[in-house]
């Protein structure tokens, strides 16, 4: 027990009122009976009882407040997971030790960071419990990096529940905070299902280079004649097709903007959180297929990861970008495209995350252009819903008028840049941060499906 306060209770504050409003209401009745002699009650002087009650009370307190003293320190435990997922429900455990009842009232609550929604506090635990025992509650972490909890709060009464102690146990503890990974366990079905086109992610089968043969299985709608095992089909009486899979051994690179346009909001977090668990998706699904996932950050700090396979490279991916924050300065595309080609020279699908605007034409082409050489380019261009918003809208005054103008004339500005994009054999996906994650997998699969990487 670090530290411990001890303060009278409700029920000592009551009592306490009560003999006072009792030795009041004596007193009142003897100033109103002008009796100069004590009031007597059943031959018995009240004002002696009276005295013996409070008397007995103090005594009563000063013990209750010993046997408080003297109670031991209970330990208290928390238990963390090994890392927070962004905007992910966790469940954290606190374990109470004690040889003796923690007493009426008892409750535990933690010191929880600031950024963060906290369900299942304050925890009420069992009065008579002795030995171990445990309470749980809820976080969900709004912010990245490395979060402190600090030290746990033990409310309780004492026996006879005239005072009430606060003590503060245990010590701080911090945990990494990820972008949102626990998304990717969702699409773990999806990564053996994905024909099927769940969520918004689609799948199309094509046939020819950078396909193998996998199995055969009953026709489904939607296969093609040349899917058709005819062979197959004769023998079994039904129609049998082909089931291919993507060649592996392809490697995926993030570049990722970290620049002051990402830090736009929409909802709880950022466009750059957004960007992160989108990447993290995509890191996992690739990963999965027997790919190689790589990073480079281009902001103030740039971070490299070469594209690396197995299971184990979305924990390193994880460990680069947790502590990731978008700047207040802007993005060189030019200088990220020669650096990039420079660590990266086999040929990657480059996955450019970022938030595009008119003005970027002059500094964005020429980086396409000079990543085009090598590299298969996907531009994910970030929409704010915002401008989804006001276009939508019907104006009701000047202000709403003039924001309805601003956002259409931004619109028609990243189209026009769309336009170029295209023209530069390049074809942006257009999408709200959180539609980010199944349009980059659909954009994925095209790729290795069309023989583009």
């Amino acid at each position: 027990m670090k530290t411990s306060q001890r303060r009278p209770s409700r029920r000592a504050f009551w009592t306490a009122a009560a003999l006072w409003l009792v030795a009041l209401a004596v007193e009142t009745a003897g100033l109103l009976l002008r009796e100069q002699q004590l009031i007597v009650l059943a031959g018995l002087d009240l004002r002696s009882w009276l005295g013996a009650v409070v008397l007995l009370w103090l005594v009563a307190a000063l013990l209750d407040l010993d046997a408080l003293r003297r109670r031991p320190a209970p330990r208290v435990r928390r238990v963390l997971p090994r890392s927070l997922s962004l905007e992910s429900w966790s469940e954290i455990t606190l374990e109470v030790r004690t040889t003796v009842p923690l007493g009426p009232g008892a409750e535990l609550v933690d010191g929880t960071p600031e950024v963060a929604a906290v369900e299942g506090l304050p925890i009420a635990l069992d009065p008579g419990a002795v030995g171990l025992a445990r309470g749980r509650y809820r976080i969900r972490p709004l912010a990245r990096g490395d979060v402190s909890f600090s030290e746990v709060t033990l409310r309780a009464e004492s026996p006879l529940r005239l005072w009430r102690y606060t003590a503060r146990l245990g010590g701080p503890q911090s945990v990494r905070v990820f972008p949102n990974f626990a998304a990717t366990t969702r699409f773990d079905e999806l990564v053996t299902q994905a024909r099927t086109g769940v969520v918004g992610i689609k799948r199309r089968q094509r046939r020819g280079e950078g396909l193998e043969f996998h199995q055969l299985r009953e026709y489904r709608m939607g296969d093609t004649t040349r899917q058709i095992d005819w062979k197959a089909t004769s023998r079994k009486r039904e129609l049998i097709s082909r089931e291919y899979e993507e060649e592996r051994d392809q490697r995926i690179v993030f570049l990722l903007d970290c620049s002051r346009r990402l830090r736009t909001k929409d909802g709880d977090i950022s466009h750059f959180d957004h960007s992160l668990n989108a990447m993290i998706l995509l890191a996992h699904v690739a990963l999965k297929g027997g790919d190689a996932v790589g990073l480079l950050s281009v902001g103030e700090e740039r971070r490299w990861l070469p594209p690396k396979k197995g299971s184990a490279s979305v924990n390193q991916l994880l460990r680069q970008v947790y502590d990731l924050e978008p700047t207040t300065l802007g993005i060189d595309f030019r200088g990220a495209a020669e650096d990039l080609c420079r660590r990266q020279r086999r040929r990657s699908m480059v996955i450019l995350l970022t938030q595009l605007r008119g003005e970027d034409v002059v500094d964005l082409l020429p980086a396409i252009r000079l990543m085009r050489r090598t590299h298969y380019v996907v531009v994910a261009d970030l929409r704010p819903r915002e401008i989804d918003r006001l276009l939508g809208q019907h104006p009701k005054d000047l202000a709403d008028s003039f924001a309805a103008m601003g956002a259409w004339q931004a619109d028609l500005d990243r189209q026009a840049l769309h336009e170029r994009l295209r023209n530069e054999g390049v074809h942006p996906l257009d999408t709200t941060p959180d539609q980010l994650g199944p349009a980059l997998v659909s954009r994925y699969y095209e790729a290795k499906q069309g023989g583009l990487l």
